[in-house]
């Protein structure tokens, strides 16, 4: 690849090179999409879903504040915030007043989002 002609001359990418780029992003857009449709089906956990519930079990206390949360899975904190909506609705996750400031909030993983995740754990790694 001429990495020359990329820094210096973007519009005038190689078409192999772009060719190359463009079958990475399809194989990752599809890969993800029946990633995520082989874990709701066994689990009834999004991809995305599963992703929160993992950083969660890693973090100390189980517990993240919500824009840390947001950037650790690549989400938006609007995005973020609808995801936990539904994970706390399920039961799986909690939020709390974060102890050093009170404008903050900490997303913490429940028992029953313990259990979720350790069910969901074998498919995903299968998939």
């Amino acid at each position: 690849m001429n990495t020359a002609a990329i820094t210096t001359q973007p519009e005038r990418r190689d078409d192999t090179d772009l060719r190359a780029w463009r079958a990475l992003l399809r194989a990752h857009s599809r890969l993800m999409r029946i990633l995520d449709a082989e874990l709701q089906h066994t689990s009834e956990l999004s991809l995305q879903q599963y992703e929160i519930l993992l950083w969660l079990s890693q973090a100390p206390g189980q517990a993240m504040r919500m824009a840390q949360l947001a950037d650790s899975v690549l989400l938006s904190r609007s995005g973020l915030t609808r995801a936990v909506d539904q994970l706390v609705a399920r039961g799986l996750v909690e939020r709390r007043r974060a102890p050093d400031d009170a404008r903050g909030w900490l997303a913490t993983l429940t028992p029953a989002g313990r259990s979720a995740l350790r069910a969901a754990a074998p498919h995903h790694l299968r998939g």
